[in-house]
């Protein structure tokens, strides 16, 4: 677990969703994305309106996929489970989940936001993946290619708020 390698923070999210008594299943979205995967089209974009659950979205999709064990008390009495897919996928894929939301303490300029995205995934790469070459001085693609090199590994990328450095104040400014 790092802090955006299989990431505990979509669970906790998502968990915490799920117990709100509002709260509206969206979970088959999930048996919609498994075919993608492997494939030309494995690359998607959620949109939606402000306020119409993105994050809740990411966070459900983090959950589902992502290497926890925790996850089968969110989602057997969701929509999804009563899917096969969802034996088969949940819980199965190293998720790299960024949400660009969250900027470190004091940051004044994109390129100090950005390093600390690269180096703490690269960080967590490298505690997650130590006999694939990775280094602290590499860069997060050339992490991910020496992983695949070694074990034709992917990874499945949650981007949340990805247009939030936009209205920082070290871009706005």
């Amino acid at each position: 677990m790092g802090i955006f390698l299989n990431s505990k923070a979509p669970y906790e999210a998502y968990k915490k969703m799920t117990q709100n008594p509002y709260f509206v299943d969206k979970s088959l979205l999930l048996t919609e994305l498994i075919p993608s995967f492997g494939s030309v089209n494995c690359y998607c974009c959620i949109t939606r309106p402000r306020r119409f659950g993105k994050t809740v979205m990411a966070n459900m999709i983090g959950a589902f996929f992502g290497k926890t064990d925790k996850s089968d008390c969110i989602f057997q009495h969701l929509a999804v489970s009563e899917h096969n897919a969802s034996r088969t996928h949940r819980n199965r894929y190293d998720v790299i989940y960024i949400d660009f939301s969250r900027a470190p303490k004091g940051c004044s300029s994109y390129v100090q936001y950005i390093r600390r995205i690269e180096n703490s995934l690269v960080r967590d790469l490298l505690n997650a993946f130590t006999d694939c070459g990775v280094s602290a001085d590499d860069s997060p693609w050339d992490a991910l290619q020496k992983i695949y090199e070694e074990k034709e590994h992917n990874f499945l990328f949650v981007l949340d708020e990805w247009d939030a450095a936009f209205h920082m104040p070290f871009v706005s400014a």
